[in-house]
């Protein structure tokens, strides 16, 4: 009983920071997003 409880809690961890991962990752893409200035606006 021990060791399944053991191994749900790890998987429960690795899909913790699996989730935080992808967020994150996401993240740190949409910031770095620069649409292209528009001609009339580069003066």
């Amino acid at each position: 009983m021990r060791r399944l409880t053991v191994l749900l809690l790890a998987a429960l961890a690795f899909a913790a920071t699996f989730l935080a991962y992808i967020n994150a990752a996401s993240a740190c893409y949409y910031l770095a997003y620069e649409p292209e200035v528009p001609r009339m606006l580069r003066k």
